[in-house]
């Protein structure tokens, strides 16, 4: 019973502690980013193209650009009306027959 106490007491620690520390990275991932932007703006104001390892184009700031992701149910109904398109006789048929053969089967760990 004391041993059952002791790891969960340190699994709960180790848990709380990675949080910590991925705080912790985040606000430095933030501040290194915001510094690069400033360099950048220096770097291209005073015409340099490489200054002590970095190079322009490496920390030049990015395009916040935001991915749309497509629903399955899209995705699902581009593959039936491609397969269409394409001439198969039974397009749905197909497209069922193709996402079970893409399931991974699960397999026991020894």
């Amino acid at each position: 019973m004391d041993y059952g106490k002791s790891y969960s007491r340190t699994i709960k620690s180790i848990d709380d502690e990675i949080k910590r520390m991925n705080l912790k990275k985040k606000a430095l991932l933030d501040e290194k980013k915001k510094t690069e932007e400033k360099l950048y703006h220096w770097m291209r104001n005073n015409r340099f193209t490489e200054f002590e390892g970095f190079k322009l184009d490496k920390i030049k700031p990015k395009d916040n650009l935001i991915t749309v992701r497509r629903g399955k149910k899209e995705k699902e109904d581009d593959a039936i009306r491609l397969l269409m398109e394409t001439g198969i006789p039974d397009p749905v048929e197909l497209y069922k027959q193709l996402q079970s053969i893409n399931k991974p089967k699960k397999v026991e760990k020894v």
